[in-house]
């Protein structure tokens, strides 16, 4: 009989966050997922904060985001749409973009080649312009959606 061995996985990724396809080699840190899927039940609004290098990013990517894309159950339900984006120097822009990419809010509808520019004047116009903007989505009253702002000091930090 021949020595077949399992290649090994080495569980830690250095210094960069763990991304959601390593949520098998994410352990250590389930109380706080299911911490913040509690959180989940009873707020929309969730802020995180820690020192930097801390696994902020890591414990939303490999944690949080697998378990509800599993289907695990929160504000309004189990099907979730997640957009992870980082504010940069141009928040607004960014934002946009984020909610295009893959068409996450409207999916049967192709998204036309201006529509993140098209987000980015509506959001720059209202202070309810992302709310509007969710509320026309062929997504809403049918998908949760969870927008993870990442470096959220961005905002703080840019002028």
């Amino acid at each position: 009989m021949e020595n077949q061995s399992v290649p090994f996985k080495n569980p830690f990724v250095g210094l960069r966050p763990y991304k959601p396809e390593e949520k098998s080699i994410f352990f250590g840190r389930e109380r706080q997922v299911n911490d913040l899927l509690q959180l989940l039940q009873t707020n929309r609004i969730i802020a995180m904060s820690g020192p930097s290098g801390s696994g902020k990013t890591s414990l939303i990517n490999a944690g949080l985001v697998p378990e509800l894309l599993l289907g695990k159950n929160g504000l309004a339900g189990k099907d979730w749409v997640i957009s992870v984006f980082r504010p940069g120097s141009n928040p607004l822009a960014n934002l946009s973009s984020a909610i295009t990419r893959n068409n996450l809010l409207n999916p049967s509808v192709r998204v036309p080649a201006d529509e993140a520019l098209r987000i980015e004047t509506t959001l720059r116009n209202s202070n309810k312009g992302f709310i509007n903007h969710y509320k026309n989505a062929e997504i809403a009253q049918k998908k949760n959606f969870l927008l993870v702002v990442d470096h959220f000091e961005d905002v703080f930090k840019y002028p």
